[in-house]
């Protein structure tokens, strides 16, 4: 969002926007410690009533901040998989969320991955959440049904799983792609000291510190778990780097590696306006894959020859 804001409020000089849309969060929700949780128009208002913006400004970044949402969220390929087989098996599929967002929104985003469901609950519309118990008594009382008729199934292991069997429910934890790759997994899920060792505070390679500062990292890390870790019982071998597996290598190292490269080929040769693009054999074999895979998504890109020495 902070190019978008930077650009509607013409800023003379470049403003993170998004520090203080999450500074107005942490306040809103210290207002309105009454409520179990709040919406996202509390959290702008609270921004209108934190910082002296221009109001128009603040509503378009809102509604871009729901559009990104839409466009950004997919489908977990796992935990679709889980749904597909509820709904093969004739269960009634219910959704529930600790969730600030528009309903309208979690509807766009669930349509759009394919997702069919019985009803829907957020704790921005009902003010009740997963985090403190309560909403499962109101979905409970809702369905008049005992509660062992229910199976509840999360990725936050106290909301979802804990809470959920505190309230007589059965419950199935599903972690985190991201909690996986840092190694915070519970058992039996994998513990792997790879990505962990990488996300350490002040080694060589500081992944910790660049996921928070830098976007371009925080895609690709975000994107490896989400490859490696999407399926959650995968077991790592402590004596391998990569799990003794090359895909692993190429995708993680070579890969971000060999985006950056070809990302940068693109820029130059749109930059100078080239009409062709020679790859040399054979170290430019890579690169050429990687910039004809890209090609189609890049507008009037020349195209690519490899060049025998």
């Amino acid at each position: 969002l902070n190019e978008k804001f930077n650009e509607l409020a013409k800023t003379k000089t470049f403003i993170y926007f998004n520090e203080m849309r999450v500074e107005a969060e942490k306040a809103c929700r210290k207002k309105n410690n009454h409520s179990e949780d709040i919406t996202l128009s509390e959290i702008y208002d609270q921004l209108k009533s934190d910082y002296l913006f221009d109001g128009d400004v603040l509503d378009e970044i809102c509604i871009e901040e729901t559009c990104l949402e839409e466009k950004f969220c997919f489908a977990r390929e796992y935990g679709k998989q889980l749904y597909d087989l509820a709904k093969q098996q004739g269960k009634t599929v219910i959704i529930s969320s600790d969730m600030y967002l528009p309903r309208k929104t979690i509807e766009n985003i669930l349509r759009k991955n394919g997702y069919e469901y019985d009803k829907l609950y957020l704790s921005g519309d009902l003010k009740l959440t997963k985090a403190t118990g309560n909403l499962y008594g109101f979905i409970e009382k809702e369905y008049d049904l005992p509660a062992a008729a229910f199976l509840h199934v999360g990725d936050n292991y106290e909301s979802d799983v804990r809470n959920a069997q505190n309230a007589g429910w059965n419950a199935g934890f599903l972690p985190k792609c991201a909690d996986l790759f840092q190694g915070r997994g519970k058992e039996p899920f994998s513990r792997n000291q790879l990505f962990a060792s990488l996300m350490k505070s002040g080694t060589m390679r500081d992944y910790n510190y660049a996921k928070d500062v830098f976007l371009g990292t925080r895609c690709a890390l975000a994107l490896t778990a989400n490859k490696f870790f999407d399926y959650p019982y995968v077991q790592f071998n402590p004596e391998s780097q990569y799990n003794i597996d090359p895909y692993n290598l190429g995708y993680f190292a070579v890969g971000q590696y060999l985006y950056a490269v070809t990302d940068w080929i693109i820029k130059t040769v749109k930059a100078e306006k080239r009409k062709k693009v020679h790859f040399v054999a054979r170290d430019g074999y890579l690169p050429m894959c990687a910039y004809n895979i890209l090609q189609p998504y890049a507008e009037s890109l020349p195209s690519s020859d490899y060049l025998y020495v």
